[in-house]
């Protein structure tokens, strides 16, 4: 059988722009590395999956959020024609396998006619999610082949969780039953903007030091006793490794004369 990769002609310009790093941007993938091959099965229309543990723990990629950012990108490893791909950001309720539904992206059209063990990039549009949040597959049009995704006997840690309604949509909360030995064929790109350590530097430098993790400023100024800290950061709104989407905007207070 031949093997062809497949790419959506249709969402490559569009690609172009939103994966375009922003300037300093943090970039961090999460979910699989789309290393193994589809294999199909489990389940396929109007299925909701995603991946609930795996081996190696948070290596090679996270499997939840590590940041609070905006998803750029997702890709699916499919061989599924026809099938029509939607990405949702879930968020744990604390209930066990119980997941809220806090952002969808729809894939721009179906899976092309001819498709095999293709990896498919879609666009993110920038959909937010937070730090601890998972990325879920939902899959409906006129999928056959089932869920992309791989068995991987023996790998007892890789689970997969089902809800083979499709719920939960955004807003609302509902239970997965998770399922062994399955590694979800799903990748996400996230964007953040990663606030870096501002007390004690000259409101300029701080300015240009946000700017260069793409975070923006938000400048007030506030009377000091001291002199060395005139002209400097005596506050910052948040703390040093705070995350946030690109360009979130960071309070910082800068020291001035009585």
């Amino acid at each position: 059988m031949t093997r062809r990769i497949v790419v959506h002609a249709a969402g490559l310009l569009a690609l172009g722009a939103l994966l375009a790093p922003a300037a300093g941007a943090d970039t961090r993938k999460m979910g699989s590395e789309l290393e193994l091959s589809y294999q199909g099965g489990v389940c396929n229309l109007n299925c909701l999956s995603l991946q609930q543990s795996q081996s190696g723990g948070a290596l090679p990629n996270p499997i939840v959020s590590p940041a609070k950012a905006v998803i750029t990108g997702w890709k699916v490893r499919t061989s599924d024609d026809d099938a029509l791909y939607s990405l949702r950001v879930l968020r744990p309720t604390g209930t066990a396998n119980e997941y809220r539904g806090a952002g969808t992206v729809v894939a721009p059209e179906a899976v092309p006619s001819g498709t095999e063990d293709a990896i498919l990039s879609y666009p993110g549009n920038d959909l937010p999610i937070r730090t601890g949040d998972s990325i879920g597959l939902y899959q409906s049009g006129n999928p056959d082949d089932g869920l992309p995704q791989a068995f991987t006997n023996g790998l007892t840690d890789n689970v997969i969780a089902n809800n083979f309604s499709g719920a939960p949509e955004d807003g609302d909360t509902a239970s997965f039953i998770p399922d062994g030995q399955h590694e979800l064929l799903l990748q996400a790109t996230l964007e953040f903007c990663k606030v870096p350590g501002l007390k004690g530097k000259k409101a300029k430098a701080a300015k240009k030091a946000l700017a260069d993790a793409d975070c923006g400023a938000s400048v007030s100024k506030q009377v000091t006793g001291k002199r060395k800290n005139v002209g400097k950061v005596i506050e910052q709104g948040k703390k040093a490794g705070f995350t946030a989407p690109p360009g979130t905007k960071i309070p910082i207070v800068v020291g001035k004369k009585g």
